[in-house]
C-alpha cells in the first residue's frame, strides 16, 4: 500500500521516429528536456529509453549528431532499430515488448510515459491499465492527436505546449546549444490565455465537483478534485488555461461565485454553490442562449488566440503576399519538393520581413491542409512532396483559403462563430472584407 509520502516511479519510452516526425511537421524543437522536466513534477523517472532508426530520419547529418547528444544529455538510453523496408520499421514493436517486460519484471513502476503519436500503442495502454499502471501520453499538439488516443491515457501533454518557451536551451558543457528545427522560430508568441479558456477550466472544475457531489461528497479536498478533472480530460494543463496552479483556478471560480473555498492551513476544501447548469460554450459571466449563435469577440481577443494557437505573430496582408507570390514560380515544383524544403526556399527569398519568414511554414502548412497544393506522400505525414499549386495566379484566392482554414480551426475548437467583421479587422485591419469572409465561410 502506498504511503502518504510515496514518490511515483515513472518509466519513459520514446518512439523516436514518431517524435521527430511530429516535431518536423509542426516546426517544433527536437528536444526532450521539456518532457523530462514535466515528468519530474509527477515523480521519479527510473527508466529512460528510446527506439528508432536515427540513420533514416529526414534530418541533416549534423542534426543527427545533435539528436544523439540530446538523448545522452537527458540520460535516455537509445536503441537503434533499423527499418525492415521502406514503409515500416520495428521500433514500435520493440518499444511495446520493452515496456511490457518492464511492467512484469519491475512492480515498483507506477506510471508509463510514452512519447509518440501512434494509435498502434492503444493495446499497450489497455494492458498496462489492466495491470494497475497509470499512462502518460505525450504527442505533438491537439490538432494532430486523435481523441481516442488522448482519452486512453491518465495524463496527456503536448510537445507544442511544453516547448512554448522559445528561450529554452540545452545546457551542456557550460554552453547553450539548441537542436535545429529547420528555422521555424517560435519567437514573438503571446502565450496569454483568453478569458474563454479560463472559463473552460472552470466548467471542467464544476463537472468534477458535480461528479463528486453525486457520490455524496458536497465538500471535497482540492487534491481530490484535480484528480477527477484529469480523469475527465487527460490533457488538462493549468498553464494552457492561464493559471499557474490549481489554487489560482479555484480562486478565479470563487470570485465568479461558482464555488466556496474553505482553507485549512496549507490545504483547502471546495464546495460547489447552487448554480445553473453550465453549457459547453457558456461564459461564466455572460449568459448564452444557444451554441450556434454569432458572438462578439474583439480583434485583440482573436489576435491572442491566433498567437497562442499558431505560435507566431500574424503577418499583415503585404507580408502574406510576399509568401504567396513566391508560390507561383512553376519551376519550384518541377521535380517535386518537400514542404519543408519549399519553406526554406521561400524563406530565403523574403529576407526583408522577419515576420513573413517566421510565418512561412505555418502559412504553407495551412494551405496544404486547405488542399491548395498537389501533393504525394513524403517522409512523414507532415512533410508531403509538393508537385504543384491548385490555384490561378491570384493572391486573394490563396489568402482567403488561408483565412478560411484558420477560422475553421477556431470554430472547431471553440464551437461558436465570430462576427466576420472581427475576422476582417484581424486579417486586414478594417471591416471592409467582412462580407467576403462571410461568403467564404458559410459552410463552416
Amino acid at each position: 500500500m502506498k504511503t502518504k509520502d510515496h514518490i511515483e516511479h515513472i518509466a519513459l519510452f520514446v518512439d523516436l521516429d514518431s517524435f521527430v516526425g511530429f516535431c518536423l511537421g509542426l516546426g517544433l524543437p527536437i528536444e526532450l528536456s521539456p518532457e523530462i522536466e514535466r515528468l519530474t513534477k509527477l515523480g521519479r523517472i527510473i527508466i529512460r529509453r528510446s527506439f528508432g532508426d536515427i540513420y533514416k530520419l529526414p534530418i541533416p547529418p549534423e542534426s543527427k549528431a545533435e539528436l544523439r547528444k540530446m538523448l545522452q544529455h537527458n540520460q535516455i538510453q537509445h536503441e537503434d532499430i533499423p527499418y525492415q523496408n521502406a514503409f515500416k520499421n520495428s521500433s514500435d514493436i520493440r518499444l511495446v515488448v520493452d515496456a511490457l517486460s518492464s511492467a512484469f519484471s519491475n512492480d515498483t513502476i507506477d506510471m508509463f510515459a510514452v512519447v509518440a503519436n501512434d494509435r498502434d500503442y492503444l493495446p499497450l495502454f489497455s494492458k498496462l491499465r489492466e495491470m494497475g499502471k497509470n499512462i502518460i501520453g505525450i504527442a505533438g499538439n491537439k490538432d494532430i492527436t486523435p481523441d481516442l488516443y488522448m482519452k486512453a491515457c491518465d495524463y496527456f501533454f503536448y510537445h507544442e505546449t511544453l516547448t512554448s518557451n522559445p528561450s529554452r536551451t540545452l545546457e551542456k558543457d557550460g554552453s547553450n546549444t539548441k537542436i535545429p528545427h529547420h528555422n521555424i522560430d517560435l519567437e514573438g508568441s503571446d502565450l496569454m490565455a483568453t478569458k474563454f479558456n479560463k472559463d473552460d477550466a472552470v466548467k471542467l472544475l464544476v463537472d468534477a465537483m458535480t461528479a463528486l457531489d453525486a457520490k455524496g461528497s458536497s465538500i471535497v479536498a482540492g487534491s481530490m478534485v484535480i484528480q477527477i478533472m484529469r480523469r475527465l480530460k487527460p490533457d488538462f494543463d493549468l498553464n494552457t488555461y492561464g493559471f499557474n496552479n490549481f489554487k489560482e483556478l479555484c480562486e478565479y471560480a470563487a470570485a465568479a461565485n461558482i464555488i466556496d473555498i474553505e482553507h485549512q492551513g496549507v490545504i483547502f476544501n471546495l464546495q460547489l454553490k447552487s448554480v445553473p447548469a453550465m453549457e459547453h460554450n457558456q461564459s461564466i459571466t455572460t449568459p448564452v442562449e444557444n451554441n450556434n449563435q454569432t458572438i462578439e469577440s474583439s480583434p485583440d481577443q482573436l489576435h491572442k488566440w491566433f498567437e497562442n494557437k499558431v505560435k507566431i505573430r500574424l503577418p499583415d496582408l503585404s507580408e502574406r503576399k510576399m509568401i504567396y507570390e513566391r508560390l507561383f514560380q512553376g519551376e519550384l515544383y518541377k521535380d517535386g519538393i518537400s514542404l519543408l524544403d519549399l519553406t526554406k526556399k521561400v524563406q530565403s527569398e523574403i529576407t526583408k520581413s522577419k515576420t513573413a519568414q517566421e510565418a512561412c511554414f505555418k502559412i504553407l502548412y495551412s494551405l496544404y491542409r486547405a488542399s491548395c497544393f498537389s501533393c504525394s506522400p513524403g517522409t512523414t505525414p507532415y512533410n508531403p512532396i509538393v508537385r504543384g499549386i491548385n490555384a490561378s495566379d491570384d493572391y486573394d484566392i490563396l489568402d482567403m483559403r488561408f483565412i478560411k482554414n484558420i477560422i475553421k480551426v477556431y470554430t472547431n475548437e471553440n464551437k461558436n462563430n465570430v462576427d466576420p467583421a472581427s475576422w476582417s479587422e484581424l486579417f486586414f485591419g478594417s471591416k471592409d472584407k467582412a462580407e467576403l469572409i462571410k461568403e467564404n465561410t458559410l459552410s463552416l
